[in-house]
């Protein structure tokens, strides 16, 4: 064996060894995190921390002349991956293997991540696929997913195929509704993820509307979203991923994927957080301005009248943003806005969102 080959060889094994080494001290902190005492007694002693060991990284990637974390990722990433993840059949969130494999790739860039992320959604798929399996590692999985989308070092990795891929067999398994407190936790993360993903535009169009489309896909699992019944928290970033939605690929979705989204938006709208009837407002604007002027009268009057009430909500903010709604259905359907607020403007209380919508249905009659 050359000295290159044995300094490659020794390299590979050391930078092994400072991924565990990371992935442990990084759980302890998140543990010591959660209470001071811990903490204290960490800062005192002079526990060695996962910044520590990231100094030794660099370290080693000098002595090896590479170029820093992601060199050593790299050069090693292939090799390590299917060792570090022979055994994630039996994983959990304490498992030695896998405390090595999240350093891993959180150390690689963006281009290295990206040609092992095929692989690694062979690994998560069934992990995130199976509700029996520990629910605090496929929390921690999902948040490794959500952070990695979030880098601006390794966002890219998640953008064209791979976006799709992530999304259908990483992300939308755990959405899919089952009881019970722990499940709906896991639910909130996927979500986030999946939020994460199309907010920071990795997902092309073409990702989106086939996501969309598919039976039993997205649309069906936001809307199960939209009814979750443990945390509001999942109620409201369900409302605004749907807003992305809409804002990104809404005008081109057929009228049957548009009958299936406005009515479970509708729902939201007597939510019993006020936080949740906003941000579905918000989503029924993108709705109404991606269907565009030409969409179904018919159902457009529906929509109207599932929002006109709460425009006369007690709360002022419910309100306004309600009359946001009617204001933007005003723009591409005056005829229909006009007639269902002419019902109701006597005996409302907020006439003066009455008076609004009326005039921007007038002006955007005028220019037909």
């Amino acid at each position: 064996m050359t000295a290159a080959a044995a300094a490659a060889a020794a390299g590979q094994q050391l930078y092994l060894v400072l991924l565990q080494l990371h992935g442990t001290f990084a759980a302890r902190q998140i543990t010591a995190a959660s209470s001071q005492q811990q903490q204290q007694q960490q800062q005192q002693e002079n526990i060695p921390s996962s910044s520590t060991v990231q100094h030794i990284m660099q370290s080693l990637a000098d002595k090896l002349q590479l170029a820093g974390y992601s060199g050593l990722a790299e050069s090693y990433a292939q090799l390590l991956l299917p060792l570090l993840t022979a055994d994630s059949a039996s994983w959990t969130a304490s498992s030695s293997n896998l405390l090595a494999f999240m350093p891993l790739l959180q150390t690689a860039d963006a281009e290295c991540l990206g040609r092992l992320l095929p692989e690694v959604v062979k690994v998560l798929n069934p992990i995130l696929s199976d509700h029996d399996r520990d629910a605090a590692l496929r929390l921690n999985l999902l948040k490794l997913l959500d952070s990695l989308m979030e880098g601006t070092q390794t966002a890219a990795a998640f953008s064209g195929d791979n976006a799709g891929l992530v999304m259908a067999k990483v992300i939308m398994p755990p959405l899919v509704w089952r009881a019970g407190k722990a499940a709906a936790a896991v639910r909130f993360q996927a979500i986030t993820a999946l939020c994460t993903l199309i907010s920071s535009n990795l997902a092309p169009p073409e990702v989106l509307l086939a996501a969309a489309a598919s039976e039993g896909g997205l649309l069906p699992l936001l809307a199960q979203c939209l009814d979750e019944d443990w945390y509001s928290d999942v109620r409201h970033t369900a409302c605004y991923v749907m807003q992305l939605l809409l804002e990104q690929v809404g005008s081109q979705l057929n009228d049957e994927a548009r009958r299936a989204i406005y009515p479970e938006l509708l729902k939201r709208l007597d939510d019993s957080s006020n936080k949740v009837r906003i941000a579905a407002c918000a989503a029924l604007v993108a709705f109404i301005q991606s269907a565009g002027s030409s969409y179904c009268s018919t159902n457009s009057g529906y929509l109207a009248a599932g929002v006109i009430l709460h425009m006369d909500d007690g709360e002022q903010d419910v309100a306004e943003a309600a009359c946001k709604v009617m204001e933007a259905l005003a723009m591409t359907k005056p005829d229909t806005a006009a007639a269902e607020v002419r019902k109701v403007q006597d005996r409302f209380r907020a006439k003066h969102l009455c008076e609004t919508v009326l005039a921007t249905a007038a002006e955007a009659a005028a220019r037909t």
